[in-house]
């Protein structure tokens, strides 16, 4: 699979060594697909991952607001974050140096659809930690015209100092999967 590039005909179990809970929550939001595309988000039951719950957040696409807004946030991401992201728009959690490339990841997933998972990702201003992801589309039940308009993320953090002068970038080992690939 290429990185930075969308990529046809591959699966999850491809990318390099995904922690087994990525292909959890993977295997969660298939299952919730019913036949379709991409799952309604009422279909999507987070009970059925229970042990991925703290790392779990949701952001719903909102144009007439501030774009993303935080919905949900589990203890682990908001420990991470150092306070509740939940209500928040993704430009007062991500910072102005990161907002636009992973919100421009976000609207790609949405419109495409596809899903993103990247593997020692991390922000510009982070140095303490990296983090494995998987974020995936969701329809929310009033979704104008049915397309989808929610990411589901799960964030798996590794703290510690890497000793990098300088993060690596968003992008640099990230892989994104069109939603139609994946069975």
């Amino acid at each position: 699979m290429t990185n930075q590039s969308t990529a046809r005909k591959q699966n999850l179990s491809e990318l390099p060594d995904p922690d087994i809970r990525i292909v959890h929550l993977l295997d969660a939001w298939k299952a919730a697909r019913g036949g379709q595309l991409v799952p309604n988000k009422r279909d999507f039951d987070p009970l059925s991952v229970p042990r991925l719950l703290s790392s779990i957040w949701l952001y719903r696409w909102e144009p007439d607001r501030s774009g993303f807004i935080c919905r949900l946030a589990g203890e682990d991401i908001n420990r991470s974050w150092g306070y509740s992201i939940a209500g928040h728009d993704a430009r007062q959690v991500l910072g102005d140096k990161d907002f636009e490339v992973v919100t421009d990841i976000w609207r790609k997933i949405l419109t495409t659809p596809l899903i993103h998972y990247g593997k020692g990702e991390r922000l510009h201003e982070n140095r303490m930690y990296s983090a494995e992801r998987l974020v995936l589309p969701l329809i929310g039940e009033d979704s104008p015209d049915g397309e989808p308009d929610h990411v589901l993320g799960l964030s798996l953090y590794e703290l510690g100092e890497t000793g990098e002068t300088r993060p690596q970038v968003i992008l640099q080992n990230a892989y994104q999967v069109h939603c139609a690939d994946i069975v």
